[in-house]
């Protein structure tokens, strides 16, 4: 039996007089789109010369349906199904699908219709397709209660990281410095950003060197952890995760970004280091660095679902609630804030992977974020815990005293709605810990009053979803 990969497309063209695209040149269009994306080219195989040379089945391999008109003229959406056989999912075929749906079958040009828009809506696997990348990849990888008890995490205590800033050009006894000293504060890890990848040998021997520093900072009460980027090929990144788990304690983990080489060497990492051949799996943690540009032709989650089926452990999935800066939340802000905010709790329902919060939270925000979205979130600071005046280790300190006594609020509050605010002192300390950027509102890092979440229709406190 065939099963089939279901791509849901919507185009839209208009045709060479002018006129909107109709039901027959999409219908036609849908069947153009099929063949390109797997056996055919821009015509039909006809002719006595290839009776004996396509497989009767070859038309089985992928076909179109569910053709509908959409709102506006010319605009149609369509089903198309692609045979699963086509992308085997653990030698490839994830990357090898993600590259045919948003590479030249976007551009695809047409006789007849000039085409403004070819986009991939959503993407389903089948079940089978899924639970083969799953014994594959995650059979190592890691579950949301899984993290928590390798970082020892206390009830409703969330993971805190620091994405370390300034990316780049820190001498390396700043780097250390910065790093113990965070973790010291009370973080349990600290992860080097996106734009760091210096890989070469020495440089590697001092980042390990600093990883074993780092896990000795916790001792017997916490667990802390400092993170390479390995964002690179499978043949740099391995022989450098087996050296790190020979040398750092579990939890060992490591950063894969979702670039050119993410998926691939996630894979590789799970393949190479799984309890089936008796070697530690160390924690990935992601940041899908080319979701946006690829979200242009393919459903934004397309990409992170195939991180995610590939072994990433926690991963920023975009799209995180937007709390703004202000005191009062704005109309087009509360409008998303629900839908969003539900987004990541599911995730955190399904048990893996473990979803964060990052990009532009500072410290003001923190309390309503865990009002919102509970310990099971990971919450990575940049420029909330770098920025502080005092430095990152007073940014640390601050960041882990709101959450202390967001926890504590919260637990006080017991099944109210939402919690009391943090005191008046914290506050104070929170809004003047990062300096204003010229030009901007006064109102820039204020404190979000958690009490203002109760007015957004929708909103609930994690716990009560």
């Amino acid at each position: 039996m065939i099963e089939y990969i279901d791509v849901y497309c919507t185009v839209r063209g208009t045709k060479s007089d002018g006129k909107p695209m109709d039901l027959d040149d999409a219908t036609n269009l849908g069947g153009l789109i099929a063949r390109d994306a797997t056996y055919g080219t821009f015509g039909e195989f006809t002719g006595d010369y290839w009776d004996d040379k396509i497989l009767a089945s070859a038309r089985q391999l992928a076909s179109v349906d569910l053709i509908k008109n959409l709102s506006n003229p010319g605009e149609f959406g369509f089903r198309l199904r692609i045979a699963s056989d086509l992308f085997k999912p653990t030698s490839g075929g994830i990357q090898h699908l993600i590259g045919i749906l948003a590479g030249d079958l976007g551009i695809l040009q047409v006789r007849g219709l000039t085409l403004s828009l070819i986009r991939v809506t959503d993407v389903e696997f089948p079940d089978a397709w899924k639970e083969s990348m799953k014994a594959k990849y995650r059979s190592g990888a890691h579950s949301i209660e899984g993290i928590r008890r390798s970082f020892a995490l206390d009830e409703n205590k969330p993971l805190l990281a620091f994405s370390l800033k300034p990316r780049i050009g820190l001498t390396f006894d700043a780097l250390e410095e910065i790093t113990l000293g965070v973790l010291a504060a009370g973080f349990h890890l600290v992860e080097l950003d996106t734009r760091n990848l210096d890989l070469e040998q020495n440089t590697v021997d001092l980042l390990t060197g600093l990883s074993q520093k780092a896990a000795e900072v916790g001792k017997q009460n916490r667990i802390t952890r400092f993170s390479i980027n390995l964002s690179a090929s499978a043949e740099v990144a391995i022989p450098i995760c087996a050296s790190l788990i020979e040398k750092v304690p579990a939890p060992m983990v490591v950063k894969i970004d979702g670039g050119l080489d993410g998926i691939t060497t996630i894979q590789a990492i799970r393949s190479a280091f799984n309890s089936q051949n008796g070697k530690e799996t160390p924690v990935i943690t992601t940041y899908p660095l080319l979701r946006n540009v690829i979200g242009q032709r393919i459903a934004d989650d397309t990409f992170l679902n195939a991180l995610v089926l590939s072994g990433s452990d926690i991963i920023y999935p975009g799209g995180a609630p937007n709390l703004g800066g202000y005191r009062q939340l704005d109309h087009s802000i509360q409008g998303a804030l629900a839908n969003s905010v539900d987004r990541y709790l599911n995730m955190c329902s399904s048990g893996f992977p473990m979803p964060t919060v990052a990009g532009g939270i500072y410290p003001g925000q923190l309390q309503a974020y865990y009002e919102l979205l509970g310990p099971d979130v990971a919450y990575f600071l940049g420029g909330g815990v770098a920025l502080h005046k005092s430095g990152p280790v007073a940014g640390a300190s601050l960041c882990v005293r709101i959450l202390r006594e967001a926890r504590k609020l919260r637990e006080r509050a017991g099944r109210a709605e939402f919690a009391a605010e943090i005191s008046g002192r914290l506050l104070e300390e929170a809004e003047g810990a990062i300096e204003v950027p010229a030009g901007a509102d006064e109102n820039t890092f204020r404190y979000i009053p958690v009490q203002e979440l109760k007015s957004i229709a929708g909103l609930k406190p994690w716990f009560k979803r």
